[in-house]
């Protein structure tokens, strides 16, 4: 009897310890950690390995990725606009994304010229490049976050550098130069014909942004100023107001998705710089329809952000399906950045996973930076 009361003791004993170390492994449990390290162990890395490729010291990169049956010639990377995207990653404090963005200026022939990825890049020095323009503003705005966030003063001047010397004053009087043609991202010829030129003119609101990424490289790390007669000095200087007016009216009006992200980029562009006079424009997005859960608008307006709403949003080991890996929504042949699809339903199911590492870095999770700009600290 006393051996039978022994035995029943042991094995109550036994049960609460084991239900005690399951309530402790719940406490200690921490999802998001759990779906930041799953994100991460599945993000794709872009490998364009080519033979006797000049930058071979580079030779991946964040991406995103076509589905096998959209697999190009130069392999499954779909890379048209990671500039961009790769210059929010470094600006949340991702080592990867900065890298990324550094790959994809020419360090070579034409020192300073940046591209849309540095696939791309080495596509364009090896004349086989076939896409549209080889740069545009919202690739600007991923040199722009780079160049900011890692305060990189020599590729600042050789950017600068570069685009005065693609944009050549046609007309100087008395040292000024009053040429009145709008400057251009790249000297892309080919593909800045009249059916896409817009693409590569560098449109007022990118004027103003660049002004102020330029005004702050040459106040904080003391690079030259531009020429007297430098057409782009004249020329971002007039516009170097505007974005207080054309923000407010664009973050109003803009369209769902794409154009209100990018108003989110400036933005974040400003934060990254200290500077929060437009800050008032992220409650505007996050007022706009579908936009009340996003990640990136609810930390440009300061809101808290409780992982809850970033575990909705991502995909997890436990409701991943991807089929179909893209930047941009719409394009069912790879996989979303979802901070721009306007709430799209399910678009989550198409995540690329850098977004969803994005939203983390925001609220203080990175595994691949010494350093974050931490959300509490403003």
């Amino acid at each position: 009897m006393e051996m039978k009361l022994k035995l029943i003791s042991l094995i109550f004993m036994v049960s609460i310890t084991i239900m005690l170390l399951a309530f402790n492994s719940n406490a200690n449990a921490d999802p998001l950690n759990d779906a930041y390290s799953y994100w991460n162990s599945n993000r794709y890395l872009c490998k364009f390995k080519v033979p006797h490729d000049p930058h071979g010291a580079h030779r991946s990169f964040a991406s995103s990725q076509f589905s096998p049956g959209h697999i190009t010639d130069y392999g499954q990377c779909e890379d048209g606009d990671v500039t961009l995207f790769n210059g929010l990653l470094c600006a949340s404090g991702d080592s990867i994304g900065c890298a990324s963005v550094q790959g994809a200026e020419n360090s070579t022939n034409i020192v300073g010229k940046w591209f849309r990825s540095p696939k791309q890049r080495w596509l364009a020095v090896n004349d086989n490049y076939g896409g549209g323009a080889q740069f545009s503003a919202d690739m600007a705005y991923g040199v722009e976050l780079y160049l900011v966030k890692t305060g990189d003063k020599g590729r600042a001047i050789q950017w600068f550098n570069w685009l005065d010397h693609i944009n050549k004053c046609g007309l100087v009087l008395d040292g000024k130069c009053i040429d009145v043609t709008p400057p251009v991202w790249t000297d892309d010829s080919k593909n800045c014909t009249s059916g896409s030129f817009n693409n590569c003119v560098i449109a007022p609101g990118a004027a103003a942004a660049l002004y102020i990424v330029h005004d702050y490289m040459q106040r904080k790390y003391g690079i030259p100023d531009f020429p007297s007669d430098s057409k782009l000095r004249g020329y971002i200087g007039s516009w170097s107001n505007f974005e207080k007016t054309y923000g407010l009216y664009d973050s109003l009006f803009a369209d769902p998705g794409f154009s209100q992200h990018l108003i989110g980029v400036f933005i974040y562009l400003n934060q990254t710089m200290g500077d929060h006079r437009y800050d008032p424009l992220a409650d505007i997005l996050l007022d706009k329809p579908g936009n009340s859960k996003n990640v990136f608008y609810l930390y440009l307006a300061n809101k808290p952000i409780d992982q809850s709403i970033i575990l909705e949003s991502c995909p997890t080991s436990q409701n991943d399906f991807h089929t179909s890996p893209q930047w941009l929504a719409g394009t069912p042949s790879s996989d979303t950045w979802h901070w721009q699809n306007n709430g799209v339903d399910d678009d989550w199911k198409h995540s690329n996973y850098w977004d969803c590492i994005f939203a983390a870095h925001l609220v203080g999770l990175n595994s691949n930076s010494a350093h974050i700009e931490k959300h509490s600290s403003r």
